[in-house]
C-alpha cells in the first residue's frame, strides 16, 4: 500500500519492486484496504509532542546538518540495523559507510523540522543547483514523514525511500515521486513583536521554515533566544532583540537596525498580549474604568506604532504586508470580555485603514480572525476566568464555546500559522483589507 498510495507507483511497478504478480499486488491491496476500514478501533489522535520530544528532534536535525555523525549515532538505539537494498545490510554504525555517503555528496543534503496537522515532521531536503549555482531555498523533497515520538529515527524513513527507489532510473524517480519544494517566503524579511508568546513563536517558526529571515523581538530576551536557537538548528535564520512594543523609540531603533542588516522589511506581525486577570470574567457593571481602558490603549498604541514603523520602510520598496490577529469577539457580541472586544475591533479597523491608505502603493494589510486557541496559556487562563464567573468548569466552558462553531472545535495554532504563511506570501497578492476567517463557522461570512 505504501508503494501504491504514497509513492504513486503503478500496479505493474509495484509488482516488479516486491517481486510479485499483478494479481498478487491487487489481492494484497484489497486485503490492506479492508483491514484499514474494518479495524473497528476508534481513531485516536496522536499524542502532542512533549518538549523533550521536540528537543531531541531538533538536536537530531542540528547534528545531521552539522555532519556530526557521532552525535547522531548517540541519539540512535544501539541495536538499530540498516538495510539498503542491494547495497548493505547490517548494524547501523559509523563503519557501515552510511554517513560517508552524505559527507561525500557534492550537493548537500539537509534536514528541517516542521509540523503537519499538529504532528512534528522531518523533511529530507536536497539543495538544487542550476549551472553549478545554488537555487537558495529551492529543494527537492524526497520524503516528508511524521515522527509521532522522538525515538522514531530519521534513517528508518530514509532507508524506506532508498528501497523504493533502487530499481528506478534516478531521473524517472525524481520526476514521478519528488515534490518540488519552493519556500513561499524565500528572501522575505519579517519582524515579529511578542515573539516569545505562543502565537508569536509558532508563526515565527513557520515563517522561517518557509525561507523568511525572522527578526524576533520581545521583552524577555531568554524566551526569544531559545526560539531563535530552534530556528537556527532547523536550518533557518533568526535574530533577536529586546524591544518594548509600546515604546516608539525602541521600535524605531530596532526596525532601523533590521533594515540596515536585511535591506528592507517585507512582513510585520505584532503578537503582543497582556495578562487578562482583572480584565475578563468581570461584568461591565463592576469593571473599573482603568481595567476597561487598559487593553484598548495598549493594543491600539502598540499596533499603530509597529505598523507605522513598518509602513514607512515598506513605502520605499512599494511592497510589504502588515499582519494582525484577533479572536472572534472582535465582531461577535460576547459577555464578560471587558475592553478586549473594543481593542480587537479597533485592531481590525486599523488594518482596514492601512489597506485603504497604502494598498495602491503595494502595501497589504490582512487580519487573521480565529477562535480562542486553548493551546495557548493566555486562553487557558481566559477560559478559566469565564468558567469561574459562570459557575462551571473550564472544560465545560471550552465545550460551550466550541459548540457554537460548525466544526465543533477551536482553531489550532497550526491552522493559524499556515494561514499566516499564505496571507503574507505572494500567493495572496490580491488579498488586502480583508479578514481571514478561521473561526470554523462560528462566524459565518
Amino acid at each position: 500500500m505504501l508503494l501504491k498510495e504514497v509513492f504513486e507507483y503503478s500496479l505493474e511497478e509495484t509488482a516488479a519492486v516486491v517481486g510479485s504478480t499483478l494479481g498478487g499486488v491487487k489481492a494484497a491491496l484489497h486485503r490492506g484496504r479492508t483491514k484499514l476500514v474494518d479495524t473497528g478501533e476508534p481513531v485516536r489522535p496522536s499524542r502532542p509532542p512533549s518538549a523533550e520530544d521536540l528537543r531531541v528532534l531538533h538536536l537530531y536535525v542540528e547534528r545531521f546538518n552539522q555532519r556530526d555523525w557521532n552525535g547522531v549515532l548517540e541519539l540512535t538505539r544501539a541495536d538499530a540495523r540498516l538495510d539498503v537494498a542491494d547495497a548493505y545490510k547490517g548494524p547501523f554504525t559509523e563503519s557501515s559507510g552510511y554517513f560517508s555517503n552524505y559527507q561525500r555528496a557534492t550537493i548537500p543534503w539537509r534536514l528541517a523540522v516542521g509540523f503537519v496537522d499538529g504532528e512534528p515532521v522531518i523533511l529530507t531536503l536536497r539543495e538544487t543547483r542550476t549551472n553549478g549555482q545554488s537555487d537558495g531555498n529551492a529543494c527537492d523533497a524526497f520524503l516528508e514523514f511524521r515522527i509521532p515520538a522522538a525515538y522514531r529515527r530519521v534513517y528508518e524513513a530514509d532507508e524506506m525511500r532508498k528501497r523504493c527507489a533502487v530499481r528506478r532510473n534516478p531521473r524517472e524517480f525524481n520526476s514521478i515521486n519528488n515534490r518540488r519544494i519552493e519556500m513561499v517566503l524565500k528572501n522575505k524579511n519579517a519582524v515579529i513583536y511578542g515573539a516569545g508568546g505562543a502565537i508569536g513563536s509558532v508563526i515565527a517558526r513557520r515563517f522561517a521554515q518557509e525561507g523568511a529571515r525572522v527578526f524576533l523581538t520581545g521583552r524577555t530576551l531568554s524566551k526569544i533566544e531559545a526560539i531563535a536557537k530552534d530556528i537556527a538548528s532547523a536550518g533557518g535564520f533568526a535574530e533577536v532583540a529586546q524591544v518594548d512594543a509600546l515604546d516608539e523609540n525602541s521600535i524605531e531603533n530596532h526596525i532601523n537596525d533590521s533594515v540596515e542588516k536585511a535591506g528592507g522589511i517585507d512582513i510585520s506581525f505584532n503578537a503582543i498580549s497582556i495578562p487578562q486577570q482583572g480584565i475578563q470574567g468581570i461584568s461591565l457593571a463592576e469593571l473599573p474604568v482603568d481595567s476597561f481602558v487598559l487593553p484598548i490603549s495598549t493594543y491600539t498604541r502598540s499596533h499603530f506604532l509597529t505598523a507605522r514603523a513598518a509602513v514607512r520602510r515598506m513605502l520605499k520598496k512599494r511592497s510589504g504586508v502588515i499582519l494582525v490577529h484577533t479572536p472572534e469577539p472582535a465582531r461577535l457580541a460576547a459577555p464578560l470580555v471587558g475592553g478586549m472586544a473594543p481593542a480587537w475591533a479597533a485592531m481590525e479597523a486599523l488594518s482596514r485603514d492601512l489597506s485603504a491608505e497604502f494598498g495602491a502603493q503595494g502595501i497589504r494589510a490582512i487580519c487573521l480572525r480565529s477562535t480562542g486557541i486553548p493551546e495557548t496559556g493566555t486562553i487557558d487562563v481566559v477560559f478559566g476566568l469565564h468558567a469561574k464567573a459562570m459557575g462551571i468548569s473550564r472544560e465545560q466552558f471550552q465545550s460551550f464555546m466550541e459548540s457554537m462553531g460548525h466544526t465543533r472545535r477551536s482553531t489550532t495554532l497550526a491552522e493559524l500559522a499556515n494561514a499566516a504563511v499564505f496571507a503574507v506570501s505572494d500567493q495572496a497578492s490580491g488579498m488586502t483589507g480583508a479578514v481571514v476567517n478561521l473561526t470554523g463557522g462560528k462566524i459565518a461570512d
